[in-house]
């Protein structure tokens, strides 16, 4: 697999049940997925890298910060929080999130 040119952040990957695995970057604002050989577009609004884990139930959850706020895709993007955070979401695949604020704290959202 060869990335894009075009991504910005940190990766982040899932392995799916089936051993297959899908790679989601940031690229300007939009979140990009790349799986069976191309990239595409899932969906836009981003201001920070994704972070995507693999729940219990083998769904997928996609978590990423959009004007320094922690944000939940679903069918738009949920906000998980007021509090604004700088550069750094981390997701478990119970669905506790964690994000890092500017001062160095580290907090739990959602």
């Amino acid at each position: 697999m060869s990335g894009p040119g075009f991504a910005q952040g940190k990766p982040s990957a899932v392995v799916h049940p089936d051993g297959s695995v899908t790679v989601y970057v940031r690229s300007g604002t939009a979140l990009m997925a790349y799986a069976e050989g191309a990239w595409r577009e899932i969906a836009s609004g981003l201001t920070g890298s994704p972070e995507v884990v693999l729940r219990p139930d083998g769904t997928i959850a996609v978590y990423a910060l959009r004007d320094g706020r922690v944000h939940r895709l679903g069918q738009t993007w949920e906000p998980l929080s007021d509090t604004r955070f700088i550069d750094s979401v981390s997701a478990q695949p119970d669905g506790t999130v964690y994000a890092r604020r500017s001062d160095g704290t580290v907090l739990k959202v959602g």
